[in-house]
């Protein structure tokens, strides 16, 4: 490419974070860092995004500390989430609910979604009522169509929900 800015940059990041590539995205990063370019947001999310997909939690981690204590981002919203999935789905849990804590604002259902399903993963029962319960809460039509899941590709909450307790019409 002749012409190259951190857009263009951002989407070589999220082409190798979305095809699964950790390494390739870290790498075009510190390619873009020598090339003189500043990451912003996106740059951290397709970086956080591709840790989390290819197990690469150190490194993800690096990263977000980075975010703010190198380049001056405070990190948003979607990088907690994205190292939140980063370290449920290596089944650091503690870790995962020790930084859901420090958030500077509440978890969405984007986020106990991705910890509902990590739990799942590594039969994590307790927190996965935990974050059942929280997305009940968010979402009160759960509680009353958690079976149409069952019934459109989403038993794998089926499942989990069963597993820790919730049952149908259960307001917990």
């Amino acid at each position: 490419m002749s012409e190259r800015n951190v857009v263009t940059w951002n989407a070589l990041l999220s082409a190798y974070a979305q095809n699964g590539d950790g390494k390739g995205t870290l790498r075009s990063f510190k390619e873009m860092i020598l090339s003189g370019y500043q990451p912003d947001s996106v740059s951290f999310l397709c970086i956080l995004t591709a840790c989390s997909h290819c197990r690469l939690v150190e490194e993800g981690l690096k990263y977000f500390n980075d975010m703010a204590g190198v380049y001056k981002l405070a990190p948003k919203r979607e990088h907690y989430t994205a190292m939140v999935d980063a370290l449920c789905r290596s089944g650091r849990f503690d870790e995962a609910e020790k930084l859901v804590g420090q958030m500077p604002f509440e978890p969405d259902e984007i986020l106990w979604t991705s910890v509902l399903n990590s739990c799942r993963i590594h039969k994590n029962y307790a927190l996965a009522r935990k974050a059942a319960g929280q997305l009940f809460n968010m979402k009160p039509f759960l509680r009353k169509k958690w079976i149409i899941y069952k019934n459109t590709g989403f038993a794998i909450y089926c499942v989990v929900l069963k597993k820790v307790g919730i049952q149908k019409g259960s307001t917990t």
